[in-house]
């Protein structure tokens, strides 16, 4: 929307709540690490999006046995609870030998290239932004918000980084609602002048 508006509409300030910004780099990484609930969720459900997109076979990524189940389990009538209980706890015990092996050697793989292709790293905020994060948060990593204003500043944009204190996901985004609608208030005025 700041390089191409659209019906006279301008971006005068952004915020992100617990947002990932680095899949490659921070957001996957984190994810096998295992400590959410959801993450064996999140890596699948990604994975087998890829692979539809781009044409992928989702075996090379995730274990057949899974791969098998995931065109059910993400058929829209199955919810969160429901694909948790269906996927290994830890996301590695769901994820191919082959693709572990290239992954923990550094090497190359379709889906670790798309997850950077798909990076929101690769713009720089014109309008003052805000990147609201929880310390607990284990959905998204925290160093995502702190990494990314850290590039995004380098680049000259008024971007902050703002802990919300030790909390998780969902306890972020109740805390972090009120602080960006006072921040947005406090633009208002600004920009009706």
């Amino acid at each position: 929307l700041e390089t191409q508006p659209r019906d006279g509409l301008r971006v005068r300030a952004s915020a992100s709540l617990a947002g990932p910004f680095d899949l490659a780099g921070i957001g996957f990484p984190s994810a096998l690490e295992g400590r959410s609930r959801f993450a064996s969720l999140y890596i699948a459900w990604i994975a087998n999006s890829y692979a539809r997109i781009y044409g992928t076979p989702l075996d090379s990524v995730i274990r057949e046995h899974y791969a098998n189940q995931l065109s059910k389990l993400f058929d829209g009538a199955h919810d969160g609870d429901a694909i948790v209980a269906a996927l290994p706890t830890q996301p590695r015990d769901m994820l191919t030998p082959g693709f572990l092996a290239d992954y923990d050697a550094g090497r190359e793989t379709w889906f670790l290239a798309r997850l950077a292709e798909n990076s929101l790293l690769d713009w720089t905020p014109r309008a003052p932004i805000r990147l609201y994060y929880g310390e607990a948060d284990v959905d998204v990593a925290p160093e995502e918000a702190r990494a990314a204003a850290a590039l995004f500043g380098a680049r000259g944009s008024d971007v902050r980084a703002i802990s919300v204190g030790d909390v998780d996901h969902e306890g972020s985004v109740l805390i972090a609602v009120p602080q960006l609608r006072a921040w947005f208030d406090e633009l208002a005025p600004a920009a009706t002048h």
